[in-house]
């Protein structure tokens, strides 16, 4: 529904073309005849934008309503709450693949149960596959069918770190879509369990019961080793800038939460993108989760951070390439 009044209110967040040929986002202050009047996050300047160059409203709001009220000079508290250290990214194994290490199946709406499988099918109840596996478990997933099952991965690497997950696709043994699974049932990576345990778990539904496949194809993606350092991008920076081939900075600002982020557009997913907050005091601190937007040529990335925009000098932006590794001929487990 681009291009048209699909219905905004002063503090939305929309998205839209910028002359540059890129995607920027910007808050609504008016309705006008012609489109939108908008401002980018504490600059006072407003500008107006077009009806046919407005992509949409953003479903995850960046500003609340209350913080634009207050005022562009408005200065904002930082949740209480100690900031996360910067993670480096080690390279004790940068040339090896991660490996598979543990399969099982659960029901859905059901507990997960023993034993652990391993790729080949092999049922695995050892002690030590037991401790791994416990401090590396997230939470179940669940959906409204009883009949949807859910497959429970363990992927292994030295250098695994929070930002190495990017994601996991299912599919057949000859790597073709599967026959008989919703794709509205995939579940997110749930993550690491810790920094002692580099194992990295996910749950997706390879199907449903009566219905399973006998054997998957899983492709990883992922992110590990060193970063490489990228553009200074100061906290008031407002205009357009290159973070690297084909990713854009959209820009700076304060979330709902009063969190400082920063954000950018990129027409690929072939590099994953973080940034480290300079801040005021001297010191630094790392992102939170990634969250993104949109697919295909057009996604949109959004870095948090546990400090208000207004304790941050600057941000360091860095990159490093995304990996991918398949394992084929995946034997699907039975169901406990």
């Amino acid at each position: 529904a681009s291009c048209l009044n699909t219905g905004f209110a002063s503090g939305d967040l929309v998205a839209y073309a910028h002359e540059s040929g890129q995607t920027w986002l910007a808050r609504v202050v008016a309705l006008e005849p012609e489109g939108l009047r908008l401002k980018r996050g504490g600059n006072a300047e407003e500008f107006s934008v077009p009806w046919d160059k407005i992509i949409g409203k953003m479903l995850f709001p960046y500003w609340s309503p209350g913080v634009a009220k207050a005022g562009a000079n408005a200065v904002l508290k930082a949740p209480d709450s100690t900031p996360p250290p910067v993670e480096q990214g080690s390279a004790r194994a940068l040339d090896q693949k991660p490996v598979l290490r543990f399969v099982r199946l659960q029901r859905n709406q059901q507990s997960w149960e023993w034993p652990l499988y391993s790729p080949d099918g092999k049922p695995l109840d050892d002690e030590e596959s037991r401790r791994l596996v416990t401090a590396s478990s997230g939470d179940s997933m669940c959906s409204a069918g009883a009949e949807d099952c859910w497959l429970q991965m363990w992927f292994e690497h030295p250098d695994f770190d929070s930002y190495s997950p990017v994601g996991v696709e299912l599919a057949d043994s000859g790597g073709l879509p599967l026959k008989d699974r919703d794709g509205s049932l995939m579940g997110p990576g749930n993550g690491l369990a810790g920094r002692n345990y580099p194992l990295m778990g996910y749950i997706l539904s390879p199907g449903r019961m009566g219905r399973l496949p006998t054997e998957v194809q899983i492709t990883l993606r992922y992110a590990i080793g060193p970063w490489q350092p990228g553009n200074v991008i100061p906290s008031t920076w407002q205009g357009a800038m290159w973070l690297g081939k084909d990713c854009m900075l959209a820009g700076p600002g304060d979330d709902s939460k009063h969190l400082a982020f920063v954000s950018w557009s990129m027409g690929s997913f072939d590099t994953l993108y973080d940034a480290v907050a300079r801040l005021k005091n001297g010191g630094s601190t790392g992102s939170l989760d990634l969250s993104w937007a949109g697919n295909g040529g057009n996604i949109m990335q959004r870095r948090s951070f546990r400090v208000s925009l207004s304790e941050v000098e600057s941000f360091q932006s860095r990159s490093r390439k995304i990996q991918s590794v398949t394992f084929p001929h995946v034997v699907i487990p039975p169901l406990p």
